[in-house]
């Protein structure tokens, strides 16, 4: 779903520089692209607290669950960031180059650092830099919230889930989250149904009380990517291979398809003015997924492999304590289950 969600976003931004004829199956694909960022949030709402459910997330655990999110998403970013000034300033080099000279405006750039340019409105080097405040908006959040989704007593979680689902109200720019609050609420609900902590009807009645919220602030088209996000995440279990390739590569492809697009935009209409715009764009296409391969294996994955060791090192403590604890408790080492014993 993440690649799916990437690869949309990227189609329309595709469409925004080479003319494809209005009304055409691409055009009309890539049209609604925007919608793909709204499908990231449903599964941030879904996955985050799924993975923090993983391993029993306590307060206490807030530094090494926000270290692990920052070691995974962090760097590719700020490497995305300075690979664009670097892509800008080449661009300048151009013989054919006609536009205003290479500056950096240092404090739009550095805004970028902890997503300060969300809260300045400072425009963004990268067009989809500012969806990545909002999720990161969104571990916050989650690191305060989640003990209360998933530890408290029936009337707390629920209480907790209205008061996120209401938060859609607070007068909030479009940039922070919680004017985006019914897509996350709604992964939310779903992890606390997959996670049997809520049943069916009240999943059913939570869900449809944010789509009457979401109705009042969306279009009616954005309760037909809700429901199909979702009933997706639940119901499809073996994707093809060609989407699982996708889906890993999406952060990479989310992060760097804008500025591929707009180099390639460039070089066409330099060299290649009579191209054919659906030729344009598939040849745009296949560059940006090449471009964001490569950029996964240099850049993604090495953070990635350290992000999960971090993971495990802090899932291995936890189950040294359950180890401890259950010792210490019953006195017999026998006592601890399989299942604890295996997780340590």
């Amino acid at each position: 779903m993440r690649g799916l969600a990437a690869s949309w976003v990227m189609l329309h931004h595709c469409n925004q520089h080479f003319g494809l004829t209005e009304g055409s199956f691409l055009w009309q694909v890539g049209d609604y692209g925007h919608m793909g960022v709204n499908m990231f949030f449903i599964i941030s709402g879904f996955i985050i607290p799924f993975s923090m459910s993983k391993y029993n997330y306590a307060y206490g655990d807030f530094k090494g669950f926000m270290m692990k999110r920052v070691t995974r998403i962090e760097p590719p970013y700020i490497v995305s960031i300075i690979v664009a000034l670097l892509l800008f300033y080449a661009t300048t080099l151009s013989p054919w180059y006609n536009g205003e000279p290479f500056t950096i405006n240092w404090a739009y750039t550095l805004g970028h650092l902890a997503y300060l340019n969300a809260f300045t409105g400072s425009p963004w080097i990268n067009a989809a830099y500012w969806t990545l405040a909002i999720e990161f908006e969104f571990y916050l959040l989650m690191s305060l919230l989640f003990p209360l989704l998933i530890f408290a007593k029936r009337s707390i979680v629920w209480g907790t889930l209205l008061l996120l689902i209401a938060s859609a109200w607070l007068p909030v720019p479009h940039s922070h989250i919680f004017h985006h609050m019914p897509f996350f609420a709604l992964g939310i609900c779903l992890f606390l149904y997959s996670t049997e902590r809520m049943s069916l009807p009240v999943t059913l009645l939570f869900m449809a009380a944010t789509g009457l919220v979401m109705a009042y602030f969306y279009q009616s088209y954005y309760l037909v990517l809700a429901v199909a996000t979702l009933a997706a995440i639940q119901f499809i279990n073996k994707v093809p291979r060609p989407l699982l390739f996708i889906g890993t590569i999406s952060y990479s492809l989310y992060l760097i398809h804008g500025f591929v697009i707009g180099r390639f935009f460039g070089l066409a209409h330099r060299f290649l003015p009579g191209l054919n715009s659906v030729v344009a764009n598939l040849l745009c296409i296949a560059c940006i997924f090449a471009c964001s391969y490569t950029f996964y294996l240099l850049v993604e994955k090495p953070f990635q492999l350290l992000s999960k060791k971090m993971g495990a090192r802090r899932n291995a403590a936890a189950g040294k304590l359950k180890m401890a604890v259950a010792i210490a408790t019953t006195g017999r080492k026998e006592q601890v289950s399989k299942h604890e014993r295996v997780e340590e």
